[in-house]
């Protein structure tokens, strides 16, 4: 997570929430992570498409010092858009969405990363009362 600039979240929802592992590990990794932006795309097996767990997660993040872009990709019907070799399933829809979402996603994400690593990195300025 240090050397990362950013990161992209798949998240499943579980039981309407960020699975516990998910969690535990942001928590024990806040550190490192603070400072820098990150994208989330979620995925339940119902027709919300892990809304509930991103929200959570977006929430989690920003508690963390994490920068969250706002343009989140629910995926709905998770168990319907993998066959049994792993790979999607046209009828779906996931191919679409995500060739739409992904490339202006990733271009942001890189944008923001980039920029905010210079103020990141740059020394804590001391501040004095003037």
């Amino acid at each position: 997570m240090a050397a990362a600039d950013g990161y992209v979240f798949l998240a499943p929802e579980y039981n309407f929430a960020v699975p516990a592992v998910l969690k535990n590990a942001l928590d024990f990794l806040a550190h490192e992570a603070d400072g820098k932006p990150a994208s989330i795309i979620s995925y339940s097996d119902t027709a919300f498409g892990g809304v509930i767990a991103g929200h959570q997660l977006q929430l989690v993040l920003s508690k963390l010092g994490m920068l969250v872009m706002p343009m989140s990709l629910p995926l709905v019907h998770a168990e319907t858009m993998l066959n049994e070799d792993g790979d999607a399933v046209e009828q779906s829809g996931i191919a679409g969405k995500l060739l739409r979402y992904l490339p202006l996603n990733l271009t942001k994400l890189v944008k923001y990363a980039t920029a905010i690593r210079e103020v990141r990195l740059a020394p804590a300025q001391e501040i004095t009362a003037g």
